[in-house]
């Protein structure tokens, strides 16, 4: 659902959940439109800044009416993101429904999307880094009492690759449909059919 209410078919672009570097909890979507949708530009992080985390938050199986926005403080950045990309904390009540909701700071920019809410208790396992070893830059109380949100930096360097990835696959599918339709007419006026 887009902001003005208007309900569009999502495509996969590409997930990061198989990376063998270290697995992201991210998948790019797009939907194709008329309307000429504004985009905010990816910002830089300031550590005490207000910051609005948005999402469509489900509780109980209800929806709660759409879009909702929390505002909060941006408390850490890590200097290592933890497993799956986690790296800015910050103080809004994530909980389901909110993940992949954008990150906004007070400069209306994009500087994150979030994922990982508060914990109902305390598991020092849910912070580790990519190597396994657990997260040691801030005390285990400190870490769970933030959500989390993949930064924008890890999302840019994605997205570049990811569209990449999906150009030459549009155009590997391209040359082959233009193969088989070239193929399909050699057959349909009984020519000597090749295979390519």
């Amino acid at each position: 659902m887009a902001y003005d209410g208007n309900i569009y078919q999502a495509n996969l672009l590409n997930y990061f959940s198989n990376r063998i570097e270290y697995p992201l909890d991210l998948v790019f979507l797009y939907f194709v439109s008329q309307v000429d949708y504004l985009v905010p530009p990816f910002g830089s992080i300031n550590k005490n800044e207000k910051v609005a985390s948005g999402g469509f938050p489900v509780i109980g199986g209800n929806d709660l009416n759409g879009f909702n926005c929390i505002e909060s403080i941006l408390s850490t950045q890590l200097t290592t993101p933890m497993e799956d990309g986690y790296q800015i904390g910050h103080t809004a009540d994530i909980i389901i429904g909110m993940s992949g909701g954008p990150l906004i700071n007070s400069r209306n920019e994009l500087i994150g999307v979030n994922g990982m809410g508060k914990p109902a208790f305390i598991n020092p396992e849910v912070y580790r880094y990519p190597n396994g070893s657990l997260v040691n830059e801030q005390p285990l109380d400190v870490l769970a009492s933030l959500s989390w949100s993949i930064p924008v930096d890890i999302i840019s360097d994605l997205a570049t690759e990811a569209i990449l990835t999906s150009w030459e696959a549009e155009i590997s599918n391209d040359i082959l449909r233009s193969q088989i339709d070239i193929n399909s007419d050699n057959l349909a006026n009984n020519s000597n059919p090749s295979v390519s």
